[in-house]
């Protein structure tokens, strides 16, 4: 087996004419843009960064280049977005070149991907603008302390099937980012292991209109000392009583989050007002109370007359002697 060539290789100017590729051994980046040919190098090359543009000839890269590692990339960028270019349909097999991050963005070029390609040792798979995702065992799966999947964004993405109440177990988790989706139900993350306090773990569950809420409890399931940043925003049919019903876990591990909910109307009851103006001011963000006209969190705490509503006096009964 030949050697495998350092990072800051190219592969010869004949290979890259064939294909219509460049290749920029500064940055480590081979941005192929608008070939119809296959990647058919015949020695092996390991890159920093593979750009695939507006390809008709997607997965691009030949089967023994996957099958036998020749030709390995730290991540792949894959952009499709040109209306004339047509396109076949083998685009599972995107998700099969060895190489430790993906990036697929397209305008709904791509219609359908099957994550149940993806290769086992990815840290970081970001995909925007597929019409169908589907998930299979994706979802709903412990994945053991030997996945290595760190980053997940999937933005603007269509499930087949739809996911209701979607379970990730045991994942290391550093980013989850599911935005613009049509994920339903109550998500549900227990990460296997924690982060420092100053690179708290992302979930990013904006803008996905049939979520209804995302369990804390879950969060502190295996670990008590995890840091989370939450953004919940802009999720119309989310639990309005999703901080009121999650107060003992706010009361305990409120510390440990930064909480963003815009553009939702939530229940802010007593118990919550007092906690947030004790203890979490700095750790809930944007939120709108209802029945309060729409106020903010911070702006019902301070109010003097919310303030006796919520701490009425308390007076001596008088003594009987």
């Amino acid at each position: 087996m030949t050697t495998l060539k350092p990072v800051d290789s190219c592969p010869s100017v004949t290979e890259l004419n064939n294909v219509g590729c460049l290749c920029y051994p500064e940055t480590h980046y081979l941005i192929c843009d608008g070939s119809s040919n296959t990647l058919t190098f015949t020695q092996e090359y390991s890159l920093k960064t593979l750009v695939i543009r507006n390809s008709p000839n997607l997965p691009f890269w030949s089967e023994h280049i996957s099958e036998k590692n020749h030709f390995i990339v730290e991540s792949l960028i894959v952009l499709q977005s040109n209306e004339n270019v047509k396109m076949n349909e083998n685009f599972n097999d995107l998700l099969r070149l060895p190489t430790k991050a993906i990036k697929i963005v397209t305008d709904g070029r791509i219609k359908t991907l099957d994550l149940m390609y993806m290769r086992s040792d990815l840290t970081s798979v970001s995909v925007t603008g597929v019409q169908k995702l589907a998930h299979g065992a994706f979802t709903n799966f412990n994945f053991g302390d030997e996945n290595t999947l760190v980053n997940l964004r999937l933005r603007s993405v269509g499930f087949v099937p739809v996911i209701e109440n979607l379970v990730l177990n045991k994942l290391p988790l550093k980013v989850l980012e599911i935005t613009g989706s049509d994920l339903k139900g109550i998500v549900s993350v227990v990460p296997s292991k924690c982060l420092p306090e100053d690179e708290p773990v992302v979930i990013d569950l904006r803008n996905n209109p049939a979520l209804t809420g995302l369990s804390f409890a879950d969060l502190f399931q295996n670990k008590s000392t995890c840091h989370y940043h939450i953004d919940l925003s802009d999720n119309p049919n989310l639990n309005p009583r999703i901080l009121v019903d999650n107060f003992p876990i706010l009361q305990e591990h409120g510390a440990n989050m930064f909480i963003r909910i815009a553009g939702v109307d939530l229940v802010c009851d007593c118990p919550l007002i007092n906690l947030y103006k004790e203890k979490l001011r700095n750790n809930i963000h944007s939120v709108q109370c209802k029945g309060e006209k729409k106020k903010y969190l911070d702006v019902v705490a301070s109010d003097s007359d919310k303030d006796k509503e919520c701490n009425p006096p308390t007076t001596k009964k008088p003594n009987s002697s």
